[in-house]
């Protein structure tokens, strides 16, 4: 297993690099460009994705529990079977991005834009949704305890 904690790849442009098996706890990397990247079993908790640019990524079995999609740009990316408890997508924007059987929980995703997105099979709680317009989301299988979706836009 390979340890990367508090690894630091700002500004990193990271064309099909994989990081597989591998503990990137409290890692940053703030500002980089990801083009075709995996995160496969990875424990990131406490990692920072802020101001990134994800397109056509792939993140799997992961922990990345209290991280940071601040402002984040996620594209064409799939989230798969992760665990995503405390992360903040503040301020973000997911483009046809894929959440598969992910776990969220006190998530805040404050002025995010979510575009024809797909989640399937994941696990909602605590998650304010309101004022997000979600008209081009769609929720399959998705279990959602004590969510608010007030003034949010619906199909």
């Amino acid at each position: 297993k390979c340890i990367l904690k508090k690894a630091k790849f700002i500004k990193a442009g990271l064309k099909q690099a994989v990081f597989s098996n591998t503990d990137l706890t409290a890692a940053d990397f703030s500002h980089s460009n990801m083009y075709s990247t995996k995160f496969l079993n990875v424990q990131a908790a406490s990692i920072s994705f802020s101001n990134c640019n994800f397109d056509s990524v792939v993140l799997a079995n992961s922990n990345l529990t209290n991280g940071s999609f601040n402002n984040a740009h996620i594209n064409t990316t799939v989230f798969n079977n992760c665990k995503l408890v405390g992360v903040v997508f503040i301020e973000s924007t997911s483009y046809k991005a894929i959440f598969n059987e992910c776990e969220f929980n006190n998530n805040s995703f404050d002025k995010a834009i979510i575009q024809l997105s797909f989640f399937a099979k994941a696990n909602f709680e605590n998650i304010n949704f309101s004022h997000l317009d979600l008209s081009q989301i769609q929720f399959s299988e998705c279990q959602l305890k004590g969510c608010n979706f007030s003034s949010s836009l619906l199909q």
